[in-house]
């Protein structure tokens, strides 16, 4: 895992999707979408090549077609400060040749493309873009070329796969959390959660990133001095949907009972969780959650026949990707699959976790999660249309609870970070 002696400032290259998406998260960034990338190379007058519609058939502009060589005669990169004759309109280096880069866009034609069919079309291999110093044709240069058959035998470029002359290029978005909603959300669905349930665009966040202040000098354009730490909400769009699982189902078509905080709490008090009303994903261990106690024989019933919660103990939750789940009343965090983790503490006060109201206004605000630097602790505090067939856009549940920050783990990235912003610009 360490760099080639004398190529500290190269590229990183024969790493997977995989591979990148996870630096990227760590990093508090993204790998760019395909139309990121090109917009990054090609600019509002769509060049040809980064540098404008000229190619340049020597090394001077780009390191391609094997012209530059190690002492073994092979095909080695260039350091990532090298060529500026070849940057793009925006300054990039190297968008065209040295190493090729994974874009986080599945392959799949353009849109009123009718021309083409292709097997690969669809959620099955990540474009890459930009070529390489091993490419020696031109075309495949082109600042508008798609490769999503990869090379060798490891092609096609399925997320898994990594290549000789293929790395990775990070990109940032301004809003805070948005760099990890894509990576929280694959995690969070596919076990009884589907994506398209998640109300992705309105979440909230907190993030710190260690990155290299304005006054600092930044070596080979690295910018990241250390991981990130995020915090992030994902709301569901309803909470009642028909389209997961026989409960909810049943639930969404006679959602009438389930119209008052009672009700609710008494549906939701099942023998095992079920209705998802968000995804909480955290960096930051959580003290003092009620966790649930390990090797539980106690009854799952009361005397009356009536489930009962589990039995739990006070302690710390690791961090990680959890659903955000009404049970019992209070906000309970699952697994993926809804295995229950731990019930999250109460608002402060007389104030219920769960609460179900009239909704009548047309759109729902943002959620709020947000750190009180003082408390060690953030408060989540969101509201999720209640759904159903019969006028779901009229109630709405609203969930509130303390999240109690580990003081160690919450001074340390404030003592690391030269900033710590939330999706309300704090």
């Amino acid at each position: 895992m360490q760099p080639p002696r004398g190529m500290e400032d190269h590229p990183v290259r024969d790493v997977s999707y995989d591979d990148a998406e996870r630096l990227a998260e760590w990093a508090g960034m993204h790998i760019p979408t395909e139309a990121e990338w090109e917009w990054a190379a090609r600019g509002a007058d769509a060049r040809v090549f980064p540098w404008g519609d000229a190619w340049a058939a020597d090394a001077s502009r780009a390191n391609w077609g094997g012209l530059v060589v190690d002492e073994r005669h092979e095909t080695t990169t260039l350091s990532v400060e090298s060529l500026p004759a070849g940057l793009s309109w925006c300054g990039l280096h190297h968008m065209c040749g040295n190493v090729a880069e994974w874009t986080s866009s599945w392959f799949d034609l353009y849109p009123g493309c009718t021309a083409m069919r292709n097997s690969y079309a669809g959620k099955y291999v990540k474009v890459i873009r930009g070529g390489s110093a091993a490419d020696g044709d031109a075309i495949t240069l082109r600042s508008a070329a798609r490769n999503f058959v990869g090379a060798g035998p490891a092609a096609p470029p399925y997320p898994e796969n990594a290549f000789q002359f293929v790395g990775l290029r990070l990109a940032s978005y301004a809003q805070p959390g948005l760099d990890h909603v894509g990576p929280i959300v694959r995690r969070a669905t596919g076990g009884g959660l589907r994506r398209s349930a998640l109300d992705a665009d309105r979440f909230a966040a907190f993030v710190a990133r260690t990155w290299a202040r304005a006054d600092q000098p930044v070596v080979d354009h690295v910018h990241v001095l250390g991981r990130s730490t995020a915090v992030v909400l994902v709301p569901v769009t309803y909470i009642l949907r028909d389209d997961i699982g026989p409960s909810m189902a049943a639930a969404h078509a006679r959602p009438s009972k389930w119209r008052t905080t009672a009700g609710f709490v008494a549906r939701t008090s099942e023998r095992e969780p079920e209705f998802a009303a968000g995804v909480l994903h955290t960096d930051l261990p959580l003290l003092g959650v009620d966790l649930r106690t390990p090797d539980d024989t106690s009854s799952t019933k009361s005397r009356r026949g009536q489930p009962k919660p589990p039995a739990t103990r006070t302690g710390t939750l690791p961090g990680g990707t959890y659903l955000v789940v009404p049970w019992f009343g209070r906000v309970a965090l699952t697994t993926p699959t809804f295995e229950f983790v731990a019930f999250l503490p109460e608002p402060e006060g007389k104030i219920p976790s769960v609460e179900v109201r009239p909704w009548s206004s047309e759109r729902l605000g943002p959620p709020t999660l947000r750190p009180r630097l003082a408390a060690d602790e953030g408060g989540l505090d969101f509201t999720v249309l209640l759904g159903g067939k019969q006028g779901a856009d009229r109630h709405a549940v609203r969930l509130r609870a303390r999240l109690p920050f580990a003081p160690d783990a919450f001074h340390a990235v404030l003592a690391r970070t030269p900033f710590l912003r939330s999706t309300d610009g704090r």
